[in-house]
C-alpha cells in the first residue's frame, strides 16, 4: 500500500508591483457551466432558464412519464445525451487549440528566445533548476492533462458521455484510496504559480496565459497575487476532465 505524501505549500507574496483593471479572472467556471447547460437544454428542447433557475432535470423527465408511460423519459434521456454530446465536442474543440499551442511552447520554447529572470534582482534565471522544471517536466505534464482531457471529451461528443463518466468517477475513487488525488497537480501549480509572481518568466506568462485563457489585464492581475490565489486557478485548468 502506497504511503501517501503530504505537500504543505507556504504562501508566497508577489515580488510584482502594478495595477490592473481586470480585477479577477473573469473566464470561471460559471460561464462554463452556462454555455454547457445550454448545448444541453439545447438537446432537450428546453428553455435554457430551466436550467438558470435550477429546474431539476429529473422532476421534468418524472413528470413527463406520468402521462406517458415511461417513453417521455426515455426519449428525454436520448435527447439529455445528445445534448452532453454537443457540450463535450465544443470542449474537444477547444482542449485542441490548448494543446496545439502548449506543443508550440514545448517544442520551440529555446528557439523562441524567452526571457526568465528574478523580478527584483533582474538576476538571468533562465539556467535555473527551477526554470528548467518548469520548461520540461511540468509543461510536459500539462499537455499530458489536456491529452487525456481530449481524449474522453471527444469520447463523449461521439455518445460515450456516460462511459467516461463511470470511469472517471472510478479513477478518482481510486486515487483518492491511495492517497495521491491531485497531488501531481497541485505541486504543479505551486511550482508554476510561484515562479510566475517570483519572475519575469516569458515562458511561464504564456502558460498560465493560455491554461487559463487570459487578457493581457488578467494576466497583471494574476502576477500580484500571492501563491495559493494563482495556484488555486492553475490547478482547475490541469485536471484532465
Amino acid at each position: 500500500m502506497p504511503v501517501k505524501v503530504e505537500h504543505h505549500f507556504s504562501v508566497v507574496r508577489s515580488l510584482h508591483s502594478g495595477t490592473s483593471s481586470a480585477g479577477g479572472v473573469s473566464r470561471n467556471r460559471g460561464a462554463k457551466q452556462k454555455a454547457e447547460g445550454v448545448a444541453i437544454a439545447a438537446g432537450l428542447g428546453m428553455q435554457s432558464t430551466s436550467i438558470a433557475t435550477n429546474t431539476s432535470m429529473i422532476a421534468v423527465m418524472g413528470g413527463a412519464t406520468v402521462g406517458t408511460g415511461g417513453i417521455a423519459l426515455l426519449a428525454a434521456g436520448g435527447a439529455l445525451a445528445v445534448g452532453s454530446a454537443i457540450a463535450s465536442g465544443r470542449s474537444a474543440n477547444k482542449t485542441y487549440d490548448h494543446i496545439k499551442s502548449l506543443n508550440n511552447l514545448y517544442n520551440f520554447k529555446d528557439s523562441l528566445g524567452f526571457t526568465c529572470s528574478h523580478a527584483t534582482t533582474g538576476v538571468d534565471t533562465k539556467s535555473t533548476p527551477s526554470h528548467g522544471y518548469i520548461a520540461g517536466e511540468i509543461l510536459d505534464y500539462i499537455i499530458h492533462q489536456k491529452k487525456h482531457k481530449f481524449g474522453k471529451k471527444s469520447f463523449g461528443a461521439v455518445g460515450g458521455g456516460l462511459m467516461t463518466m463511470g470511469w472517471a468517477a472510478g479513477r478518482a475513487a481510486y486515487k483518492k484510496a491511495r492517497g495521491v488525488k491531485g497531488e501531481k497537480r497541485n505541486f504543479a501549480a505551486q511550482m508554476l504559480a510561484v515562479h510566475l509572481i517570483t519572475h519575469n518568466c516569458v515562458l511561464t506568462e504564456r502558460i498560465a496565459a493560455e491554461i487559463l485563457s487570459l487578457s493581457d489585464d488578467e494576466l497583471t492581475w494574476l502576477k500580484v497575487q500571492d501563491s495559493d490565489t494563482v495556484a488555486t486557478l492553475l490547478a482547475q485548468k490541469m485536471k484532465s476532465k
